[in-house]
């Protein structure tokens, strides 16, 4: 089986078993899509995630043709994808295994809304490109790359600003805490960003982005007639791509004490129960104690040929690292796309975790696999960033936007090159991050 290296997401194993399992049921597919699917195959090597060549590019190539000649099939899918978050959250109310249930069924969403970006910008580029000049596309695509719909990330800034600390706390608990990892987001975060946020005057800097956004919004419906849904189309993909993800990690936070209780009754801790797999759950077949311990140390995930997931450790571990992982030290250079043009030098911060963002000041170059929610205060510090993924829909290529700061996304190795304190230059006008010493 061919795979194609996509994102870095640091789930442990309970939660990455749920997918592929999620993943391989044709069940779960069909309520998203008008057809019959499924996703046979996935692979999980130190957290970087790789999915089938042929769900990446044949499946993406059909589902972007159902969708373009089909308004009533985006619509299905919007409604789908808002109906199963919505299902997901009531079912941490519930009991643990009809909250697995829920959180397969929206987990669909992870391998569908990326997967397009790059044929939803070429299709209303080239439509635009017969009604208005190239100058006028690229200003209205610019505009358009930001959604209009807020994300969790704007939410919180204007919840911040509006609602006394200890109510915003209270909603927001969850903001830092990503693939079970319990993190707390203190009286002192919220102090800090709302300072932070009142200097920059956000809320001026909000209200002139969302007339902006309307503008370029109404003008490119004007412009495609009958093919202006395209434009809530790349819209809805762009903020339910961060919506998705966030949705998860809020679910499996609002979750903890339902995970706990599980894990108690069968003579786990909680974070020892999330290196058991669902199946292993299922039928009582726990790990050793060992052998979890090796888990945490670093593992590998795959399914193929509709098999149940299985994971690997040790030897068998390093191996897919060595196949699959394996860069040469030696490249100085690596080239992406930029989502915000722009030229800086900088020393490099290479997050990949939360405790990293502490490191980030100004001036400095932010490399990571992946930009998150959580990483807004550190993003705003730095003087760029680079990550190994990306597409018009990531989170970073819309960050980038928003704040202005030079971004250069789908290095696809730049977290595997750059090191803490390597003097960088991110020329986001030609797309290539380069090591100067």
């Amino acid at each position: 089986m061919k795979w194609i290296k996509t994102v870095r997401r640091p789930y442990p194993p309970l939660f990455s078993s749920l997918m592929h399992e999620a993943w391989l049921d044709k069940k779960l597919w069909l309520p998203y899509l008008d057809f019959e699917y499924t996703m046979d195959g996935a692979l999980k090597v130190d957290h970087c995630w790789f999915y089938p060549e042929s769900h990446m590019k044949d499946f993406a190539q059909k589902l972007a043709q159902h969708l373009f000649n089909n308004q009533a099939a985006f619509e299905k899918l919007k409604a789908e994808s808002l109906k199963n978050e919505k299902l997901l959250i009531q079912a941490v109310k519930t009991d643990f295994h009809t909250f697995c249930s829920a959180y397969k069924k929206h987990v669909i969403t992870i391998v569908i809304y990326f997967i397009i970006d790059d044929l939803i910008e070429e299709k209303i580029r080239s439509l635009l490109a017969q009604k208005t000049s190239k100058e006028n596309v690229n200003k209205i695509m610019e505009e358009l790359a930001i959604p209009l719909e807020d994300n969790f990330y704007k939410l919180e800034k204007l919840n911040l600003l509006k609602d006394d600390l200890q109510t915003h706390l209270k909603e927001f608990a969850w903001i830092k805490s990503r693939y079970g990892q319990v993190v707390e987001y203190t009286l002192k975060d919220a102090e800090e960003f709302k300072k932070e946020l009142i200097k920059k005057n956000y809320l001026k800097e909000y209200h002139e982005e969302k007339q902006k956004i309307k503008k370029a919004t109404e003008e490119a419906k004007q412009l495609l007639q009958e093919n202006a849904f395209l434009i809530d189309l790349m819209q809805f993909f762009i903020y339910y791509r961060t919506q998705r993800t966030d949705i998860l990690n809020q679910a499996i936070f609002l979750a903890w004490n339902l995970i706990a209780q599980e894990a108690h009754q069968h003579g786990f801790t909680y974070d020892d129960f999330l290196y058991c797999t669902y199946q292993e759950i299922i039928n009582q077949d726990f790990p050793r104690p060992d052998i979890i311990e090796k888990r945490k140390k670093g593992h590998a995930i795959y399914t193929a040929l509709g098999n149940q997931p299985k994971v690997l450790i040790g030897k068998e571990n390093q191996e897919m690292i060595e196949k699959y992982l394996q860069v040469d030290t030696a490249i100085n250079q690596v080239q992406g796309r930029a989502a915000f043009i722009g030229k800086v030098q900088g020393p490099v911060v290479l997050v990949k975790q939360i405790e990293d963002l502490n490191k980030v000041k100004p001036g400095s170059v932010l490399v990571t696999s992946m930009t998150t929610p959580e990483m807004t205060v550190a993003l705003d510090r730095a003087a760029a960033f680079v990550t190994d993924e990306g597409g018009i829909t990531c989170h970073a290529a819309i960050i980038a936007r928003e704040m202005q700061k030079p971004c250069i996304i789908g290095t696809k190795i730049a977290s595997r090159i750059f090191k803490d304190g390597d003097l960088i230059e991110v020329d986001a006008e030609k797309g290539i991050v380069k090591k100067i010493k």
